[in-house]
């Protein structure tokens, strides 16, 4: 579902839930940033335990951390917005995708609108 900063998706946010409730998860405060979320004891001792059965995702993992970790929220927004608007039309070009994502989003100018959708294309599959 698209929301104001970006798509929102309630699955990821029930997954998430229950790694919280299973304390595998936990917030960590950064003053002037918001909370982050990172791994708890129990957290590192599940992925220890199940190392073999997540080794063959552990790459993947790895490139989307690397390729996402360091992009401030605007940018996120802006990709975010670009893989839903693909996903969700089918058939339009980049052009005609910027001019949406523009129109549904008009702090985001046609120009960024463009590259964004240029740099969602180039993601890591």
């Amino acid at each position: 579902m698209l929301y104001k900063h970006g798509p929102y998706s309630f699955d990821l946010h029930d997954s998430l839930a229950t790694l919280f409730s299973s304390c595998l998860l936990e917030h960590q405060v950064q003053p002037a940033y918001g909370p982050r979320i990172r791994l708890t004891a129990s957290g590192k001792e599940f992925l220890e335990r199940y190392a073999t059965q997540i080794a063959s995702a552990q790459a993947a993992i790895q490139t989307v951390a690397k390729w996402f970790g360091k992009k401030g929220v605007s940018e996120l927004e802006k990709l975010a917005t670009a893989l839903w608007l693909r996903n969700e039309t089918t058939g339009a070009d980049d052009a005609d995708l910027a001019q949406e994502m523009h129109r549904i989003k008009p702090h985001i100018s046609p120009v960024d609108a463009r590259q964004a959708l240029l740099d969602e294309a180039a993601l890591p599959a």
